[in-house]
């Protein structure tokens, strides 16, 4: 014969109700994510099972802006460089929703050394876009133009008018001694802007080459013709 035994009921053994305001503390994850990536892998689960839910979909999109990637400051090839006895550095590209770029500039020569930044300044973004310049000066006057003189320094700002997370090509250009400059820097990401990829071009056509070409410094591609109505 086999006996069970069993302590009376007590207070711990019994589910206490939870008011609404520890309720919601309990599922504070959730409702109040301290964990991004883990609430939105959440949402995103709910929403398949309803597709059409307004509150989960804004969520989504809110959580997906918290936890993309931000572009970090890495080294950026070739970011010194001399012009007619001047001495640049490009310190990178931040404040992604409107773009600036920063340069410093050193004369280290016994002579004033005259700097001009060339009326138009232009870079390519993740989407193919050019896009001009809306302001650029030089720090140290609040012009786009200075009579550097011996072991002076300053910094360049150049900014754009348009959002922007990458510059797929950066074209600066400056007038030093009279004499303009131009430099090239690609795949610059901006600084706190989202973490993107940009695409490439198709691979050329091995039966016809000639259908990639340059004009200008600029690639094109032609990929055919469609819709023959």
């Amino acid at each position: 014969m086999v006996t069970t035994l069993s302590a009376p009921a007590s207070d711990a053994d019994t589910i206490k109700p939870k008011n609404r305001a520890e309720l919601l503390l309990s599922a504070g994850d959730i409702l109040v994510p301290t964990d991004s990536a883990k609430a939105l892998a959440a949402f995103e689960k709910a929403l398949e099972l309803d597709p059409g839910n307004q509150v989960l979909q804004t969520r989504i999109q809110k959580l997906r802006e918290a936890t993309a990637a931000k572009n970090e400051a890495v080294a950026i090839p070739n970011a010194a460089f001399e012009l007619g006895g001047l001495n640049f550095e490009f310190q990178g590209c931040d404040q992604p929703e409107t773009p600036r770029c920063v340069f410093t500039v050193m004369n280290p020569m016994p002579d004033p050394i005259r700097l001009d930044l060339y009326p138009r300044q232009w870079a390519i973004d993740e989407t193919g876009a050019w896009v001009q310049t809306r302001r650029k000066s030089i720090a140290a006057n609040s012009e786009t133009y200075w009579d550097v003189p011996s072991l002076e320094t300053s910094q360049i700002e150049f900014s754009f008018p348009r959002t922007a997370n990458k510059f797929q090509l950066f074209r600066p250009n400056f007038m030093v001694g009279g004499i303009q400059f131009e430099k090239e820097f690609r795949d610059i990401a901006i600084r706190g802007g989202k973490q993107i990829g940009v695409r490439s071009m198709r691979p050329v056509d091995t039966a016809h080459p000639e259908y990639a070409y340059e004009v200008a410094g600029v690639k094109v591609h032609f990929l055919g013709c469609t819709s023959a109505d």
